[in-house]
């Protein structure tokens, strides 16, 4: 081993004296003050490729007995379990034992396993990795059994020293195997991005396989999500997104915004404009991507309709002091961070912001989808009946005289959907007026009674709610673009972040599953309330809410 050492340096030692001394002779021959650029760029391009066979050399070297061959070359694009279990055991087993250990090799078997996966296909390699890594690089069996009965035995012998011996062992021994590819993929350039893209690819194949849950994927999932979060609080800068920042981190923003597609770079411009504002998190080593944002307009009022804000049409009073509300229209994050409450995090410290630098605003809000409504009411994607085909008297009798009278038919439970799903009905007013107190009602109840558990059923419900916001008001017409009337009709809900009231709202949601609804509303969630026993009602003035 040593032997291969000494060659690659005798190689690469000499090659790069020449560079630094052809570099520095271009920099100080005072006859040539203008730099040759074509020879400086050819001399570097000769660099890079001795850099190149350094790693080669390097990955030729480390093959001898004792160090398992893992060469570029040698990484299949379809293995197979036993060759990716292999390769994943080669990996984990060379992490530094201790300080006078190098960390070349690990570094080296890691970069090559993860070059690895980006060749494996879709459709089988990528969730055959994931398998692998689940089921044979978790928390060890035999060690951890073992170490729970020396914690026991050190107990029963009354030895202080013993016990906390293994108990620490006990803890070592309980940390999954995967930590460690983890821990040093985290260590490579450009590794905490991969790990989020890892874990992006990850929950996909967990989606995939929902009819038939893999628990020990779904351990992996929960471990993976704990370990990011580990890696990124506390090392997340708060930056605001102008159209001077980069053209690469717009770019990036516009391809992860999850809630309202940019159309183009005016529409982008239009965004990060005047009267508004876009905020990131980021990561030091991910530094031109922001992992979750957010995009607010500064206004005067609350704002019903999403496409008034896209366009333009919601202004921005032109003193600064008028500026008295702020509305919270669209927050995505990066796939693979899915449930781990960064933009819990963002909104706070937004808020925080926000103040500062517009003291008189008084009034944060969202104007936010509402994704499973008409998932809820109509069944069409769980593959079984939705709210209208569980519930006998789904319409009340005034509403289903409306109903008739505006399509000529009697509201029956099909021809109630046939008609709902139609978007023609919102090219007609009659049809529409009939339609808006029945859609609104079913919404409220959807929002303030429907749950999981104690919960809020609809995910961004839960978001806000869970963050100490109550339930403002819902919107007819709030997002009149088809995907808004494919989720939810059109409709869209203010969630009111109110100053003094988010710590409690917190507290009672999670504890009871109580949800704070503001008393300025238009009607629809009051009513709402009034057949609801866990719902707290939040009163004030407009200034206050």
């Amino acid at each position: 081993m040593l032997r291969g050492w000494r060659l690659v340096w005798r190689q690469l030692t000499p090659a790069l004296h020449r560079h630094i001394s052809t570099c520095s002779l271009a920099l100080h021959d005072k006859p040539h003050r203008h730099l040759d650029l074509a020879r400086i760029t050819a001399d570097r391009k000769a660099l890079d490729l001795l850099v190149h066979e350094y790693w080669e050399n390097l990955a030729h070297y480390v093959s001898e007995p004792g160090f398992p061959p893992l060469s570029m070359r040698s990484v299949m694009k379809s293995p197979t379990p036993a060759k990716l279990r292999e390769i994943l055991e080669t990996v984990v087993s060379t992490r530094p034992a201790g300080p006078m250990q190098g960390d070349l090799l690990p570094t080296l078997y890691v970069q090559q396993c993860c070059q690895m996966y980006k060749s494996l296909d879709e459709q089988h390699g990528k969730q055959e990795f994931f398998e692998v890594l689940a089921s044979d690089f978790g928390v060890p069996s035999d060690e951890s059994q073992s170490s729970a009965k020396a914690v026991l035995d050190a107990h029963a012998s009354g030895s202080r020293k013993a016990l906390l011996r293994a108990q620490q062992l006990l803890r070592h021994t309980m940390e999954p195997r995967h930590n460690i590819f983890f821990d040093l993929v985290n260590q490579l350039p450009g590794g905490t991005k991969f790990l989020i893209d890892l874990r992006a690819d990850l929950l996909q194949i967990i989606a995939k396989t929902k009819s038939t849950p893999n628990d020990e994927l779904l351990a992996l999932n929960d471990n993976f999500k704990e370990k990011l979060q580990h890696l990124l609080f506390g090392f997340l800068t708060l930056e605001r997104i102008t159209w001077t920042s980069p053209a690469a981190l717009l770019e990036k923003m516009s391809q992860n915004e999850a809630v309202h597609a940019v159309a183009d770079w005016k529409d982008m411009k239009r965004r990060v404009g005047p009267g508004r504002r876009v905020y990131g998190f980021f990561f030091r080593n991910v530094p031109v991507e922001p992992l979750v944002f957010v995009h607010v307009a500064l206004t005067d009022h609350i704002e019903g309709n999403v496409q008034n804000i896209l366009k333009g049409l919601t202004k921005t009073p032109e003193h600064r002091n008028d500026i008295t509300t702020a509305i919270f229209y669209s927050i995505s994050s990066q796939r693979g961070l899915a449930g781990i409450e960064l933009g819990t995090f963002l909104i706070k410290r937004v808020v925080r912001t926000l103040q500062n630098e517009f003291p008189h605003i008084h009034t944060y809000t969202t104007l936010s989808p509402i994704p499973m409504f008409r998932s809820w009411l109509l069944g069409e994607q769980n593959g079984g009946g939705g709210y209208i085909d569980r519930e006998q008297d789904f319409l009340t009798e005034d509403e289903a005289k409306r109903f008739s009278q505006a399509f000529g038919k009697p509201a029956t439970r099909d021809y109630f959907k046939a008609c709902v799903t139609d978007p023609s009905w919102t090219r007609n007013e009659q049809q529409s007026a009939a339609l808006k107190p029945i859609l609104l009602r079913l919404c409220a109840q959807y929002i303030l009674l429907e749950k999981r558990g104690k919960l809020a059923l609809d995910p961004v419900a839960n978001f806000h709610l869970r963050n100490g916001a109550c339930a403002q008001r819902l919107n007819w017409r709030g997002d009149v673009s088809n995907n808004g009337f494919q989720t939810s009709f059109g409709i869209m809900i203010n969630y009111n972040y109110i100053v003094d009231f988010i710590e409690s709202n917190n507290q009672q949601y999670l504890e009871r599953g109580t949800i704070s609804v503001s008393e300025v509303d238009n009607g629809y969630l009051t009513k709402c309330t009034e057949a609801a026993s866990n719902l707290n009602k939040i009163s004030g003035s407009r200034k206050s809410v």
